[in-house]
């Protein structure tokens, strides 16, 4: 799928068996777009929707999503770290 088509509003909630409010969909929908696509753009839209659903754990939620080996190289990307910074 080319990168212009992916809605930064990707219902990633819908699929499989995560609960309606779950981070993960979205973050692991934004390593595959990393992987595949490298368009940062719309991962980033997909890690700061990913935070918002993570509320009141700090940094919690990236220090598990750059664990993720699409993300690897981006680890200590201060783009990447702030967008996926959650809301206290």
């Amino acid at each position: 799928m080319p990168s212009s088509s992916v809605s930064n509003t990707y219902p990633a909630h819908s699929y499989g068996r995560f609960p309606p409010l779950s981070a993960w969909p979205y973050a692991w929908l934004a390593a595959s777009l990393w992987a595949t696509e490298r368009d940062r753009a719309a991962v980033l839209a997909l890690l700061r929707e990913a935070a918002a659903r993570y509320l009141g754990t700090g940094d919690a939620f990236w220090r598990a999503a750059r664990k993720h080996a699409e993300f690897l190289g981006v680890a200590g990307d201060a783009e990447f770290a702030e967008a996926a910074a959650i809301p206290n």
